[in-house]
């Protein structure tokens, strides 16, 4: 997925140039034959995050001259990933009936009602963090001793994840965590979309990358997982650096005044 991202956004770039006869053209090809993976290992996941982030850098890179029409784009873009989350967030809460308007817009994605008994193990995670519904279970501790915490008698799987990264969060940080999570993802898109006018290629790819984090968490967890290397890629994409401080203006003495200062006294 990774990579299919990272051959668009270049191919994107150089198109002017290039065009077709890019090498990374092959690449992407290839790329994208890979995402189907093996007949009983296909990652529907990585195929639609795959094709909404390269259609986002697609949009973005066609918007980059019209900047009224840029910021509504990347407004939308914020909206409809936060009511996804809302959406997914909700259904692990309330499940939606099969056959109700909700129930049906899961199964349009492809997927049974139950998320591939997403649900089930969600529904687990809320009761084990019922206990501390403002603060959770405490941070990176719970899936270390899972089988302890929840007792899978009646499941056949242990997991080492919640399978949803919003789940997750309130699992371990609770109400507070969510919060928490809401203030970043907020606060970093902003400062990605202002970065959209001093660098645009750049601020564009990190944009594209923090929104593919924000998605792939709906139905896999890499949120707070600090060995995971989308955890890594999306805090990387909301580190704001500073620009540097302009260089002080040092008084330039001519060179005889100098020569005159280092002689000693006759």
């Amino acid at each position: 997925m990774l990579g299919v991202l990272f051959f668009a956004w270049d191919l994107f770039r150089n198109w002017s140039s290039r065009g077709w006869r890019h090498l990374n053209t092959l690449y992407l090809l290839l790329g994208i034959y890979l995402l189907k993976g093996s007949n009983h290992g296909v990652s529907k996941t990585s195929i639609l995050v795959a094709l909404l982030a390269v259609s986002i850098l697609f949009i973005l890179h066609l918007q980059r001259q019209r900047p009224e029409a840029l910021h509504r784009f990347t407004k939308l873009t914020l909206f409809g990933g936060l009511s996804l989350v809302g959406f997914i967030v909700t259904h692990s809460i309330f499940a939606f009936d099969d056959d109700s308007f909700l129930g049906t817009i899961v199964k349009l994605f492809g997927r049974d009602i139950t998320l591939t008994d997403r649900l089930y193990i969600w529904q687990d995670m809320y009761r084990a963090a019922s206990g501390n519904p403002l603060l959770g279970v405490g941070y990176g501790g719970f899936w270390i001793g899972r089988e302890a915490n929840i007792p899978w008698n009646t499941h056949t799987w242990v997991l080492g994840q919640g399978h949803s990264g919003y789940v997750d969060t309130y699992l371990q940080l609770g109400l507070a965590g969510w919060c928490i999570l809401a203030g970043i993802i907020l606060v970093g898109h902003r400062r990605l979309v202002a970065g959209l006018t001093e660098d645009f290629d750049f601020a564009a790819w990190r944009l594209t990358l923090f929104l593919v984090v924000l998605f792939v968490n709906l139905t896999e967890t890499t949120l707070l997982r600090g060995d995971h290397h989308l955890w890594f890629i999306f805090t990387a994409c909301i580190w704001q650096v500073p620009a540097p401080a302009t260089a002080p203006e040092w008084d330039e003495q001519p060179a005889e005044e100098l020569q005159a200062e280092e002689q000693p006294p006759q």
